[in-house]
């Protein structure tokens, strides 16, 4: 009975931990709370979103890990964030590798397969993928044509009812993989 279903991937990784985004402690911090205010706050307020649009966020650090599981859109979901957001209870640490959080974006949106939902899935940021680091063999320019043809795989399966958005946080010089 969902309408849409939203995923977020946050980037956890160690350079998030860099204090170069205005008003925000840290480039993570800020994605934290552009979140809530910017995005969840703002579809409340306008009626663009109800408690049938839910809502999770996949962890990108040294481990994927799902933080919020398909939580409706509701005050009771921006206070968490909030929360997570006062007490810095996702803390920056390790390598950034995008794929093991991307499989698990991708397993959030295409688990149930009602074709009337509307789904989004938007990456949050500094655009330092440390996929590499996983397997040195591979360059890191094949790992970023392996990353968009696993986002273009993605579309191809959810069609036009997909969304994506890269958002950088931080210095702009790093921002080639999230194009």
């Amino acid at each position: 009975s969902w309408l849409s279903n939203t995923v977020f991937v946050i980037d956890t990784s160690g350079s998030m931990k860099t204090g170069d985004v205005w008003g925000s402690r840290t480039r993570l911090l800020a994605a934290w709370i552009a979140i809530a205010l910017d995005f969840l706050a703002h579809r409340l307020e306008t009626g663009a979103a109800s408690s049938m649009d839910v809502i999770s966020i996949v962890s990108l650090g040294p481990e994927a890990k799902v933080v919020i599981r398909e939580q409706p859109s509701s005050w009771i979901l921006y206070n968490r964030l909030i929360r997570i957001y006062m007490e810095n209870e996702v803390p920056s640490s390790g390598h950034g590798p995008y794929l093991p959080s991307l499989s698990m974006a991708e397993e959030l949106l295409t688990r149930n397969s009602n074709a009337s939902w509307a789904l989004a899935l938007s990456f949050r940021s500094d655009g330092r993928p440390s996929d590499w680091y996983l397997d040195r063999s591979i360059k890191k320019r094949e790992w970023s044509s392996m990353l968009a043809e696993r986002v273009g795989g993605l579309a191809k399966q959810c069609g036009r009812r997909l969304t994506f958005a890269a958002i950088g946080i931080g210095d702009s010089d790093d921002f080639d993989t999230l194009k």
